[in-house]
């Protein structure tokens, strides 16, 4: 409960300066937030790289669970920010222009935005995946991963996890890969929705 407590403070706080004049400097977080140091176990990948950095913040010592800021390091302004937990992996595309932030937020999910720092919006590759599964079917669990950027600047991710049929007791597992274009559709490489169960 402390914890949490802790977590709201920080992302009022975040919110409450999501204008984009307001510099890290002047960004005060909580008291008992903790800056973690680049190469925390937690987080995988680049922290800096070309003009942006990415601080992540635990909101207390031992806690997985915090928020990001991604700062431009010219001006020190806030492009993006929001929550993580668990941990995370880094992936910059070969220009620095995308990051994608893979973030497990639990032992059953697991998932992946991308941030665009030429438009400043956020996108969502894997709402746009269509599992295939028959109406009413059920998720029991579902981790999505982004895995590298190729050098046409396309995002390769994969997903796998488990559903079950409506009225059905028998979990079935998924595995899939997909591509997201440059342009910004997604498209199926390979997906199985009768695989092994994991």
């Amino acid at each position: 409960m402390k914890y949490r407590m802790a977590l709201v403070v920080m992302l009022v706080v975040v919110n409450a300066f999501a204008d984009q004049s307001v510099t890290a400097s002047s960004l005060s977080v909580t008291k008992t937030s903790i800056l973690l140091d680049d190469g925390e176990g937690r987080i995988q990948g680049y922290e800096n790289c070309g003009n942006y950095s990415i601080k992540f913040y635990a909101a207390e010592d031992g806690y997985d669970v915090g928020t990001w800021l991604i700062i431009d390091k010219r001006d020190g302004k806030i492009i993006f920010s929001g929550e993580w937990s668990r941990g995370c992996e880094l992936l910059w595309n070969q220009d620095w222009s995308r990051l994608a932030l893979t973030i497990a937020w639990g032992s059953n999910v697991e998932d992946f935005a991308v941030y665009d720092f030429n438009t400043k919006k956020e996108i969502d590759p894997h709402k746009q995946v269509d599992l295939g599964l028959p109406k009413g079917a059920e998720v029991d669990h579902l981790y999505m991963k982004a895995l590298r950027w190729t050098k046409e600047g396309d995002l390769l991710f994969a997903g796998e996890g488990n559903w079950n049929a409506k009225d059905e007791q028998k979990l079935r597992g998924i595995q899939g890969s997909w591509v997201f274009k440059r342009a910004g559709q997604v498209k199926t490489l390979k997906l199985d929705i009768d695989a092994d169960v994991h």
